[in-house]
């Protein structure tokens, strides 16, 4: 036996087969003619000399000599595979015994039809593993044999079965997609016509079949259409048509078309298959995604994912100076600088889509006159009906730059400004204090009457001038160590510090101050000595603040100052708590408390004397050795600063 060359199972060597069919030509073997339902055409040949039998042996199907019986005179290989078992245990035994009891009786009704026509039977053949396998056997009695003989071809209908199958779960898929899938002849005949085209164009199968597809076009698309099938006959497949169909009723519909190529088995294109999809929705939707972009206030370019242009909005062709069809397919890359083209390479290398979001970053855009334009870059990957685009924003940030130069210079001259403020203050220092030094001491010694008898006016109007001085040079001194601070002239002097003996020292400097309006100043130490490093002028004077701020606003009742010693997350702390019963602090003043030049009118009632700069300052301070100041209160019943210090200040 002996395949065609389109069989595809092997049939030994080109020249074998020639030599096989010249034989049967000079009648010099016996060959028949079998079909297979693999399609197969099978030369059979009775003899048992090369090359013939070594065709027979290269074939995938079962090939069989049988005697008038059913006994097996000769067997192949691939029967004995196909059964599992050995060829010793097929040559010999009756086929009869192969069969699945059911079908026993089917081989002899074979045998006696063969004998007058080829025939063939659907049968089971039992494999060694005690399996039923669907088979078709096909027999034809070679004439001229004595005794009988038929020539009998098995084909293991598993595979076919399975591409029945497969065929017919790929009719189901075809038959309920919910696009329309029609075939059709290359001059536009319907071949089939699926359920989803019948729900999309209102035509059903029976009204296409045989009838021209070009029916449901408009006037129009019908030639575009018969273009796209002449492409089809050269194997060409159309990804996209978009084109206008006619309903049944008379509707038109937007239609995406997807067109493939339908090849025979030479592989010649026969027809072509049709995907239709709706598109009206889509169109309309791009529409309106073509306002919403045409609304933006930036430019707008939308890429593939090879970074070309398919779409952009009117103020994108302002930015590059270029009609919209000047840009369509061009690379982004070619109109921006080349770090961007470096960048957006990187960028689509990203395997994860949700990362590929990048903004604000500064590239240089080209335009058509040559110029170049400043722009502020964002990308997004979005995901739409025809795949992934990427959306570019492009803001034209020239004015922003110019702004930001124009800021930078007037911030470097404020700066400079300040510099120069805090260089006056400091190098003032000598002649602002030494004039007031004289005027306290000269004032002191007139009111300790080292010169003479004063009168009740004279004592009245020195004092006066004592507390005015001291007031100025109190809030001279705040000035300048405000600057100190700003210009970053203020150095710490570190050394050990009794904490008991800072709060007597500020108790003895503010009692007569606490006396004069009433009031008792308290002192509590802390029960275990408390040493800190620190510096100890800056902390006095951060006290000093605190208590004479409390005083200031107390009319009636005490103020109390008081040294605790804790920890506070494994650090070791220090706390200087200053309470008094004066008129507190309102919720909406607390959050400015801090704040330079600052003082909270609306609760404190009659104004005060200061520049609202010592709680800035103590803040500051306080800062600078470490710590903080923190405060509680509620109006008309008093307020709670506390100054939290490290042990150990840092230094700088």
């Amino acid at each position: 036996m002996a395949r065609t060359a389109g069989g595809g199972s092997g049939t030994g060597s080109a020249a074998a087969f020639a030599d096989v069919v010249a034989a049967i030509g000079a009648g010099e073997v016996d060959a028949l003619v079998l079909r297979t339902p693999a399609g197969e055409r099978i030369f059979a040949a009775v003899t048992e000399e090369h090359p013939y039998r070594a065709l027979v042996e290269a074939m995938s199907e079962g090939a069989l000599t049988l005697a008038g019986d059913g006994m097996i005179v000769y067997a192949n290989a691939a029967f004995a595979a196909l059964l599992g078992l050995g060829l010793e245990r097929v040559i010999g035994s009756n086929l009869r015994r192969l069969l699945c009891r059911l079908d026993e009786g089917k081989l002899d009704s074979l045998l006696q039809d063969a004998r007058g026509a080829p025939a063939r039977a659907e049968v089971s053949l039992q494999s060694a593993a005690g399996q039923c396998m669907p088979a078709q056997i096909s027999v034809q009695l070679l004439p001229g044999r004595n005794p009988e003989r038929f020539c009998a071809v098995v084909t293991d209908l598993r595979e076919v079965e399975a591409n029945h199958q497969s065929q017919a779960r790929l009719a189901s898929i075809v038959e309920t997609s919910s696009d329309g899938i029609a075939s059709v002849r290359l001059d536009g005949t319907v071949l089939s016509w699926n359920q989803g085209a019948e729900r999309l164009l209102g035509y059903q199968s029976s009204e296409m079949m045989q009838q021209p597809f070009q029916t449901v076009f408009s006037a129009g698309a019908v030639q575009e259409f018969e273009a796209v099938l002449r492409r089809i006959a050269f194997g060409e497949a159309v990804a996209r048509l978009e084109t206008t169909a006619t309903r049944k009723d008379g509707g038109e519909m937007d239609v995406l078309l997807t067109l493939s190529p339908v090849h025979d088995r030479e592989g010649k294109v026969t027809a072509a298959s049709a995907i239709a999809q709706d598109f009206t929705e889509r169109r309309r939707a791009h529409q309106r995604l073509l306002s919403v972009l045409e609304s933006a206030p930036d430019a707008i370019v939308v890429v593939d994912l090879h970074g070309l242009v398919v779409l952009v909005n009117t103020q994108a062709e302002a930015l590059f100076g270029l009609r919209r069809e000047q840009i369509f397919g061009l690379p982004l890359a070619s109109l921006m600088s080349s770090d961007f083209g470096v960048e957006f390479a990187e960028w689509l290398g990203m395997e994860s889509m949700k990362e590929k979001r990048r903004g604000h970053r500064e590239f240089t855009v080209y335009r058509a006159d040559g110029g170049g334009v400043p722009a502020e870059v964002s990308i997004g990957a979005v995901e739409t009906g025809d795949g992934i685009l990427l959306c570019t924003t492009l803001r034209d940030v020239s004015e922003r730059r110019l702004y930001q130069t124009e800021l930078q210079e007037r911030n470097l001259q404020l700066e400079e400004a300040l510099r120069a403020k805090d260089r006056f203050l400091a190098a003032m220092s000598h002649e602002l204090r030494t004039p007031l030094t004289a005027i306290i001491g000269l004032t002191g010694l007139l009111l300790m009457k080292t010169a003479g008898p004063l009168q009740d006016t004279q004592v009245r109007h020195l004092e006066r001038i004592l507390g005015s001085g001291r007031h100025l040079q109190a809030l001279i001194s705040d000035l300048l160590d405000l600057a100190r601070l700003d210009s970053g002239m203020a150095k710490l002097e570190i050394e050990a510090v009794d904490g008991d003996e800072i709060l007597q020292e500020v108790h003895q400097d503010l009692a007569t101050q606490a006396e004069q309006k009433g009031l008792a100043l308290v002192a509590r130490r802390c029960e275990t000595p408390v040493t800190l490093w620190t510096d100890r002028r800056y902390l006095r004077q951060i006290l000093s603040n605190l208590v004479s701020n409390s005083v200031k606003y107390t009319n009636v009742g005490e103020v109390e100052v008081s040294l605790i010693g804790e920890s506070e997350e494994q650090q070791e702390l220090v706390r200087f708590r200053v309470r008094d019963t004066g008129v507190g602090i309102g919720q909406e003043d607390l959050t400015r408390l801090f704040s330079e030049f600052w003082r909270a009118q609306s609760v404190r009632g009659a104004r005060t004397e200061g520049a609202g700069l010592g709680l800035y300052l103590s803040q500051r301070l306080a800062s600078l050795l470490g710590g903080r100041i923190t405060v509680e209160s509620e109006v008309s019943r008093g307020s709670t600063f506390t100054l939290t210090l490290p042990l150990q200040a840092p230094t700088n």
